[in-house]
């Protein structure tokens, strides 16, 4: 069985598809294997990322609860699904199973399952939330118990969520719920990412969630 491209995209919340359409714009910018232009079918980088930046802001304008705004946001999401789509699909046809290739892409891969193996989601954090909190300037981060964990950490950035060095950690929390960060810059989009400890060490990252303090 060979290695090929997650296609579910539409699993991702929001903030989650925005921030994996930014990876992989930029994983595949002047990436080796796949040189621009693309066939005619495939978007170009350039018309995939204006699509994430206008998603983003549709994404902002829809916290308002506006009906027009949340239809729009929704007409977009599903444009920019679609292109990803092409692109992933374009990306498996030329890589043709090979995994550095695949890889490189920023797209999520699927490993051959061997036999009798067992999916495993050990420390995963799942529905992360984030939302005003009492004060301006903070925000209030909630996820769902991961049985097993120790302690939740949190990270953040207002700079490319995409570059590793700009994440700063914000906190660690012994419970998922109610985690409180203030102190934070108004007006300015920030991302937050989150991780369970776990007795053998920290779980995988959450994607990064973009959310404005007010």
């Amino acid at each position: 069985m060979k290695h090929k491209v997650k296609l579910n995209l539409e699993r991702l919340n929001d903030p989650g598809l925005i921030s994996k359409g930014k990876v992989v714009v930029s994983s595949m910018t002047n990436n080796q294997f796949y040189p621009e232009p693309y066939p005619a079918y495939v978007a170009s980088l350039s018309k995939i990322n204006d699509t994430i930046a206008v998603f983003e802001q549709a994404y902002l304008d829809g916290l308002s609860g506006e009906k027009q705004k949340i239809a729009l946001r929704k007409k977009i999401r599903a444009e920019l699904i679609d292109q990803l789509k092409d692109l992933a699909r374009y990306v498996e046809l030329v890589a043709k199973g090979d995994l550095q290739m695949l890889t490189s892409t920023g797209f999520d891969i699927s490993k051959p399952a061997a036999a009798g193996s067992v999916k495993a989601d050990h420390g995963h954090v799942t529905n992360m939330r984030i939302s005003r909190g009492g004060k301006r300037g903070m925000v209030v981060v909630k996820a769902k118990r991961v049985r097993g964990a120790a302690s939740y950490q949190i990270y953040m950035t207002t700079g490319d969520p995409t570059v590793e060095a700009n994440w700063m950690e914000g906190g660690v929390f012994a419970h998922c719920t109610n985690m409180e960060m203030a102190g934070l810059n108004l007006g300015l989009q920030h991302y937050f990412r989150m991780r369970c400890i776990m007795s053998d060490g920290p779980g995988p990252w959450s994607n990064p969630f973009p959310f404005m303090p007010t």
